[in-house]
């Protein structure tokens, strides 16, 4: 079986999901959506999850406690690979913007993601905010065994860093940092750290970026 997956584990991120759910109606998506939602949600957005009659998973929150990044709750994202329920897997953030249908995801290898350009020791850094995978034991206990050992900032760290070799590069059209102004005709746009469209507080990059965050809230209060 075939699915669309996300991840909720923060509440402020619920009306990025209810968007996301928009998006892929828009676009006619003819594959279902599973959503994981963190233990940790406030009963009212456990609720509003449920409504959506999507397939709905809670999971432990597997962040740490005391950090001083801003990512913690993703390290729940690792509950991914253990979905053997699915043959395979599109996941996809919730801070995103489907420009078009991106069902031909479902095409690509396991483990498919983006690079994003950053490397540490030699290593690529790929970004977990799109990924194509085949749920599996093998891979979940691999990831698993590394992020007991919390020496990592991200989830993404451990994925990079545990089956970097077994990536397969996906080109950045399906996950664009919504501050690039290089990338032409992006498919999926990425609204990386505080430059999320529903933060009142920040300020557009440039004009790109700009045109990103209203196409968003067009289609999120359409």
């Amino acid at each position: 079986m075939k699915s669309y997956i996300t991840l909720i584990s923060s509440d402020e991120y619920l009306i990025g999901l209810l968007s996301l759910l928009k998006q892929l109606k828009h676009y006619e998506s003819k594959y279902s959506m599973c959503i994981l939602y963190t233990d940790n949600l406030k009963e009212e957005t456990k609720s509003k999850i449920k409504e959506t009659n999507c397939n709905v998973i809670e999971i432990p929150n597997l962040g740490l406690e005391k950090t001083q990044h801003n990512w913690h709750n993703t390290f729940s994202k690792l509950e991914i690979f253990n979905q053997t329920q699915f043959g395979k897997l599109v996941y996809l953030d919730v801070d995103i913007l489907l420009r078009s249908n991106v069902d031909e995801l479902f095409d690509h290898e396991h483990l498919s993601m983006c690079w994003f350009g950053s490397e540490h020791k030699n290593l690529k850094l790929y970004n977990s905010g799109v990924m194509v995978l085949k749920p599996n034991k093998s891979d979940y206990d691999s990831l698993f065994k590394f992020f007991k050992v919390r020496k990592f900032k991200t989830d993404q760290h451990i994925i990079s860093y545990i089956l970097n070799d077994d990536i397969n590069e996906l080109d950045n059209i399906y996950n664009m940092d919504s501050r690039d102004t290089k990338t032409e005709n992006p498919k999926i746009v990425h609204f990386v750290k505080d430059s999320k469209p529903w933060n009142k507080s920040y300020k557009p990059m440039n004009d790109k970026q700009k045109i990103y965050i209203d196409e968003w809230k067009k289609i999120t209060h359409e």
